[in-house]
């Protein structure tokens, strides 16, 4: 009984982050901040929300992740991640493990991406997903995400990502099925300190939207707030860098389920940003 209410509100709530699975979804704790706005940036997790966005970091970066979807520790997912520029390439790793026994899914990835020119970017992700339920057993299945990213013009930056394009069978039941994305985003600089950020995401649960503004106190120091559809959430944070070490903290409003808290701690282990 226990974990058939675990998976029934986690399938509510994965909505939140427009995926039928948190492991398979959105990490960081910057996207919340706007939204759930994940492929246009170019910080600590763009090795999974959109591998092209690689190319904007050129120094050896440690990232850790967390987060407690409606503050469950059952429902947690923690992930650790390290990014490094090589020659003409960017490459990264991750490993993340998610819930608690009797559910629990670990997710082991590495990716790498190029640049087309000096405007625009393209990256990989491969990941092994591995789901285990205690009385029945483990299942692996291996995940895909393909990443752009570009300039548009002086203001307008746009990025796109399509994840697992053949979709990934759990079980013989469709509703545990890993279904395909496409998330595609723009964002514009209205000036060096405010930007607009905004995101469509398709995948096999229809059309969802998200967005949110970023606004640069000081460098170093930006704040935001978003919004997101299907269900309506709400969502606000920070983002701080002191010398090597930058944080995140953000918070997630789902309007049935409450509250989701996000941290994540990155440090640069190599070079200026």
């Amino acid at each position: 009984m226990k974990l058939f209410i675990l998976l029934l509100v986690s399938s509510i709530g994965f909505s939140n982050h427009v995926n039928a699975q948190v492991i398979t979804g959105t990490y960081g704790a910057e996207p919340p901040i706007y939204g759930g706005v994940s492929v246009l940036h170019n910080a600590y997790w763009s090795l999974v929300n959109n591998p092209a966005n690689m190319v904007l970091n050129h120094v050896v970066i440690g990232s850790l992740f967390s987060e407690r979807h409606f503050n469950m520790p059952e429902l947690g997912l923690n992930a650790i991640a390290f990014q490094a520029p090589v020659k003409h390439l960017f490459l990264g790793a991750m490993i993340a493990q998610y819930g608690q026994s009797p559910f629990t899914q670990s997710r082991l990835g590495i990716s790498a991406a190029t640049k087309l020119s000096t405007k625009y970017s393209i990256g990989i992700h491969l990941s092994y997903l591995i789901t285990t339920i205690k009385e029945y057993g483990s299942k692996a299945v291996p995940l895909t995400s393909i990443g752009f990213q570009g300039k548009l013009n002086s203001h307008l930056t746009i990025g796109v990502c399509i994840s697992n394009p053949i979709i990934q069978h759990l079980t013989n039941n469709k509703s545990d099925d890993i279904n395909g994305t496409i998330k595609v985003g723009l964002g514009y600089e209205v000036n060096p300190n405010v930007m607009i950020l905004s995101q469509m995401n398709q995948d096999g649960y229809g059309i969802h939207y998200c967005g949110g503004l970023k606004y640069t106190y000081q460098p170093g120091a930006n704040f935001g707030i978003g919004i997101g559809s299907s269900p309506f959430y709400y969502s606000f944070g920070t983002q701080l860098k002191w010398h090597a070490i930058s944080m995140e903290f953000s918070s997630t409003i789902h309007e049935i389920l409450g509250f989701t808290p996000h941290v994540g701690i990155n440090y640069q282990l190599t070079g200026k940003q």
